[in-house]
Protein backbone atom coordinates (compact mmCIF):
# COMPACT_ATOMS: atom_id res chain seq x y z
CA UNK A 1 0.00 0.00 0.00
CA UNK A 2 2.85 2.59 0.75
CA UNK A 3 4.51 1.38 -2.38
CA UNK A 4 1.42 2.17 -4.43
CA UNK A 5 0.87 5.47 -2.89
CA UNK A 6 4.49 6.74 -3.43
CA UNK A 7 4.52 5.53 -6.62
CA UNK A 8 1.27 7.85 -7.51
CA UNK A 9 2.62 10.22 -5.64
CA UNK A 10 5.63 10.43 -7.85
CA UNK A 11 3.53 10.13 -10.32
CA UNK A 12 1.88 13.24 -9.78
CA UNK A 13 5.29 15.11 -9.33
CA UNK A 14 4.66 15.29 -5.61
CA UNK A 15 7.53 13.16 -4.73
CA UNK A 16 10.85 12.11 -6.71
CA UNK A 17 12.57 8.52 -5.33
CA UNK A 18 15.47 7.11 -5.79
CA UNK A 19 16.44 3.61 -5.21
CA UNK A 20 19.04 1.83 -3.97
CA UNK A 21 21.53 1.86 -1.25
CA UNK A 22 20.99 5.48 0.35
CA UNK A 23 17.65 5.76 -1.96
CA UNK A 24 14.57 7.04 -0.38
CA UNK A 25 11.66 9.43 -1.08
CA UNK A 26 11.66 13.20 -1.28
CA UNK A 27 9.91 15.96 -1.85
CA UNK A 28 9.83 17.10 -5.51
CA UNK A 29 9.60 20.91 -4.48
CA UNK A 30 9.44 22.42 -1.36
CA UNK A 31 6.84 21.65 1.20
CA UNK A 32 5.91 25.48 1.25
CA UNK A 33 4.70 24.93 -2.43
CA UNK A 34 2.62 21.70 -1.89
CA UNK A 35 -0.99 22.03 -0.84
CA UNK A 36 -2.95 19.30 0.63
CA UNK A 37 -5.61 19.31 -2.13
CA UNK A 38 -2.60 18.14 -4.35
CA UNK A 39 -1.42 14.95 -2.27
CA UNK A 40 -5.77 14.63 -2.16
CA UNK A 41 -6.29 14.84 -5.71
CA UNK A 42 -2.85 12.36 -5.94
CA UNK A 43 -4.43 9.70 -4.00
CA UNK A 44 -7.80 9.78 -3.74
CA UNK A 45 -9.44 7.17 -5.73
CA UNK A 46 -13.07 7.67 -5.43
CA UNK A 47 -15.18 10.57 -3.82
CA UNK A 48 -14.87 11.16 -0.41
CA UNK A 49 -18.42 10.08 0.96
CA UNK A 50 -20.93 7.60 -0.30
CA UNK A 51 -21.83 4.35 -2.41
CA UNK A 52 -24.65 4.43 -4.87
CA UNK A 53 -27.65 2.18 -4.39
CA UNK A 54 -29.23 -0.06 -6.24
CA UNK A 55 -33.17 1.15 -5.52
CA UNK A 56 -36.22 0.04 -6.71
CA UNK A 57 -36.74 1.85 -9.77
CA UNK A 58 -40.95 2.09 -9.21
CA UNK A 59 -40.09 3.48 -5.34
CA UNK A 60 -40.91 7.66 -5.42
CA UNK A 61 -37.37 8.02 -3.58
CA UNK A 62 -35.37 5.21 -5.30
CA UNK A 63 -35.71 6.23 -8.22
CA UNK A 64 -34.32 9.41 -7.74
CA UNK A 65 -32.25 8.92 -4.97
CA UNK A 66 -28.73 8.65 -6.55
CA UNK A 67 -28.74 11.21 -8.33
CA UNK A 68 -29.08 13.51 -5.62
CA UNK A 69 -26.51 11.42 -3.50
CA UNK A 70 -24.59 12.33 -5.94
CA UNK A 71 -24.84 15.74 -6.03
CA UNK A 72 -24.35 16.25 -2.29
CA UNK A 73 -21.17 13.96 -2.62
CA UNK A 74 -19.33 16.14 -5.18
CA UNK A 75 -20.58 19.06 -3.14
CA UNK A 76 -19.10 18.00 -0.16
CA UNK A 77 -15.66 16.96 -2.13
CA UNK A 78 -15.36 20.25 -3.35
CA UNK A 79 -15.84 21.90 -0.22
CA UNK A 80 -13.16 19.57 1.07
CA UNK A 81 -10.95 20.29 -1.38
CA UNK A 82 -11.46 24.00 -1.02
CA UNK A 83 -10.15 23.85 2.55
CA UNK A 84 -7.49 21.62 1.94
CA UNK A 85 -6.24 24.14 -1.15
CA UNK A 86 -5.64 26.78 1.51
CA UNK A 87 -2.97 24.20 3.81
CA UNK A 88 0.08 24.08 2.35
CA UNK A 89 2.39 20.74 3.42
CA UNK A 90 4.25 22.91 5.48
CA UNK A 91 1.89 24.65 7.24
CA UNK A 92 0.47 21.39 8.30
CA UNK A 93 3.96 19.86 9.92
CA UNK A 94 3.77 23.09 11.97
CA UNK A 95 1.22 21.93 13.69
CA UNK A 96 3.07 19.02 14.85
CA UNK A 97 5.60 21.29 16.63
Amino acid sequence: MVRKSLGVLRLHGLIETKEGNGGGSLLAKPADNVLLSDVYRAVNEALLLGKLNKPNPDCKVGKQINQHLTKLYNRADHALIKELSSITLADFCKRFD
